[in-house]
């Protein structure tokens, strides 16, 4: 069983959470806390698989101890907001985060989003990434998003329409009945020639700018 850290400064958005960690045969709940000025030290003594997050608007604290974590510990950040703001989700990728759900996600999505983020992979729920698609892109930008799509080939923009919708390497491989290496290859040229640091940037990166349709 994967190890679980929780940290919600709600007592009952924090309970919920905890039932529904616990209903996982796959998770293991190992620590909650509800100040996330103790999130570094648990996540250190207890090296969960995943950390789950609840956050209340902007609160800048967590901001910051994401990326404190983020410098010494590989554990992937699942953020649960309940935000409706494209800059506070881009502030959330810049701190750390892996995948971000908002409260109003369902339970399979909520589900899909701690499996997929404990196996150390990218996952959006359909708000977060229809808040991303939501703004209209500027006559620069369609440039510039269709000079990023001829530089792609089309395996590659296969590839990458899978990465958005949050399919991890392996399953990408069955999928297109291509081996991980192969995968992990494209994957690798994707962010080269998009000049993307990170999955999550080029996630962001593609649904911005209507490079794959989600």
């Amino acid at each position: 069983m994967l190890k679980v850290v929780l940290a919600d400064s709600q007592y009952l958005t924090r309970a919920g959470l905890a039932v529904l960690i616990k209903q996982n045969p796959l998770l293991s709940l190992v620590s909650e806390v509800d100040s996330f000025h103790r999130l570094p030290g648990v996540i250190a003594k207890m090296q969960p698989a995943l950390a789950v997050v609840g956050l209340q608007g902007s609160e800048e604290n967590l901001l910051s101890q994401i990326r404190q974590i983020r410098k010494s510990s590989k554990t992937p950040f699942l953020v649960i907001s309940d935000t409706h703001d494209k800059t506070q989700v881009r502030r959330l990728l810049s701190a750390g985060a892996t995948s971000i759900l908002t409260k109003t996600c369902n339970q399979d999505q909520l589900k899909k989003g701690l499996e997929v983020t404990a196996s150390g992979e990218k996952y959006f729920c359909r708000g977060i990434a229809k808040l991303i698609e939501s703004d209209p892109i500027k006559s620069v930008d369609e440039i510039e998003s269709q000079d990023d799509a001829k530089s792609l080939t089309s395996r590659e923009l296969e590839v990458l329409e899978l990465i958005v919708k949050g399919l991890p390497t392996v399953k990408i491989a069955e999928k297109m009945h291509l081996s991980f290496h192969t995968i992990n290859s494209h994957r690798k040229n994707i962010l080269k020639k998009l000049d993307m640091k990170s999955p999550a940037e080029l996630i962001v990166h593609a649904l911005e700018q209507g490079l794959v349709k989600y």
